[in-house]
């Protein structure tokens, strides 16, 4: 992949010298990034150098539109400390912006994302991912329609050591150039899956759940349950997101490693996508098998349209979001009936919904507005969390929750962190739910999310051959 040639190094270094001299004047720490066009990459090619050595990513390939984000090394934070979602990120990175010295054609980059719910159970297994958090990886690759780019990316103290932060991207860029054992990956489970509850337990808790809601108590709950499956030896991570591209090709695909542990994943879900104060999104719930041949396929197809008790869990959903909206301000369209989202293994009803907002509005003020999302939590909202506390059992972490990025114009796009899986060395958890409602039959919801876990378990089936990258 293409360097930054001398000539591009010394103006990175004039602008590090520029970015220090100011925060010697101003106090604080000044933001500091340069863009530069690069070559097209393979970003997994990348992720493969930068996984040998434990080193921290994160990685996002959204669709429609297609883009590729990839961010390296151990950058700066903007942390969500003691709240309870990205809300107070977007005024510090504004802070952060108004003293930026910048060049080049994009402006800095965050990635990250948060909890689904902060207000939860939590678990030793997450103990890598805060609450919420924002990162300004010191290198930060971006591939789009117009083109690819590097940014070089810092924040720049009085004392800082400008030759140590140099010396330290140019060591990344040489991770990322570097030769690396690419073999072949047989990924084999030891004993049997651990499940957070039974089976029975499970299904309890959602006859708990419908009686609530007959009860008139809420309207609507997602319960979820994660496996646990220990493997004989370490997991690869490239050829698991090799292959969630390749069986999801429609899927936004993520990945974002943080110490020991790595959350990825390939999701269908779009929480939103903000840009020239456009915001797209779409209501996704509802969901059904896929058939075995075309016309039973169809016939299942129709079937979910026809279903009074999924479009109105449907429903439920389109309300949300565009009260959500409405409540920024905005001016949203949304579909008058659903239409068929069809996965490889699953069909959902999808409303695909924009909206139009004010110049002042962020992609994290839409995100605190849309999630949690009675796709991922239920309604009434409270009562659904409340419920989820008390009876799921688990930890969710950052399954469920929205992950994503955010540009200098706090544009972005966050997805649903969904058909995910956590990555700890020989351990994974394996993730999933669904929406549980009045007319809810246990033994069914169940079965709806071992049909969810099976994309997943498809990723980690053991093989003899694993395309390499």
């Amino acid at each position: 992949m293409s360097r930054p040639e001398p000539g591009q190094w010394m103006r990175w270094w004039a602008m590090l010298e520029q970015g220090r001299c100011r925060a010697v004047r101003e106090g604080g720490e000044v933001l500091v990034c340069l863009a530069l066009p690069c070559e097209p990459f393979d970003a997994l090619a990348q992720v493969a150098n930068i996984e040998s050595l434990g080193l921290p990513y994160a990685l996002f390939e959204s669709r429609e539109p297609d883009r590729v984000l990839l961010g390296i090394g151990q950058g700066r934070e903007l942390l969500d400390e003691g709240a309870s979602s990205l809300s107070g990120i977007s005024r510090r990175w504004r802070q952060w912006l108004a003293s930026a010295v910048q060049e080049g054609p994009s402006g800095p980059l965050l990635m990250g994302g948060a909890r689904f719910d902060s207000g939860g159970a939590q678990q030793p297994h997450w103990r890598d991912f805060p609450d919420a958090v924002m990162t300004l990886y010191p290198l930060q690759w971006l591939q789009n329609s117009v083109g690819s780019y590097l940014l070089l990316q810092a924040q720049v103290r009085a004392d800082s050591d400008l030759p140590a932060l140099l010396d330290e991207q140019r060591r990344l860029l040489d991770f990322v150039d570097q030769d690396v054992d690419r073999s072949e990956f047989v990924i084999e489970a030891m004993g049997d899956d651990q499940s957070s509850v039974s089976r029975e337990q499970w299904q309890s808790t959602v006859a708990k759940a419908v009686k609530c809601i007959r009860q008139g108590e809420m309207h609507k709950v997602v319960l979820a349950r994660h496996l646990l499956r220990q493997h004989v030896a370490p997991i690869g991570v490239i050829p698991l997101l090799k292959r969630l591209r390749r069986h999801n090709p429609g899927a936004h695909l993520f990945a974002i490693r943080r110490g020991k542990s790595c959350f990825l994943g390939a999701t269908p879900e779009r929480l939103a996508h903000l840009q020239n104060g456009l915001v797209s999104t779409h209501a996704l719930a509802g969901t059904v098998a896929r058939g075995g041949d075309e016309a039973n396929d169809h016939s299942l197809g129709q079937a979910l349209l026809a279903s009074v008790k999924e479009r109105q869990e449907h429903d439920l959903v389109v309300r949300f979001i565009r009260q959500g909206l409405e409540r920024l301000g905005a001016t949203v369209q949304a579909a008058a009936v659903p239409e068929l989202r069809r996965l490889p293994t699953l069909q959902h009803l999808s409303t695909p919904i924009q909206a139009k907002i004010g110049a002042k509005i962020g992609v994290l003020d839409v995100i605190e507005q849309l999630h949690p999302t009675p796709a991922v939590a239920g309604s009434s909202l409270e009562q659904a969390l409340t419920f989820i506390r008390r009876h799921e059992g688990m930890d969710r972490g950052w399954y469920a929750g929205p992950l994503g990025w955010m540009n200098e114009c706090a544009e972005g796009d966050f997805v649903v962190a969904l058909r995910s899986m956590l990555v700890q060395g020989t351990r994974t958890y394996l993730f999933a739910g669904c929406g549980v409602v009045a007319d809810s039959v246990p033994e069914l919801e169940y079965q709806e999310t071992c049909l969810k876990l099976s994309g997943m378990f498809n990723a980690l089936r053991a093989e003899s051959k694993v395309a390499t990258v």
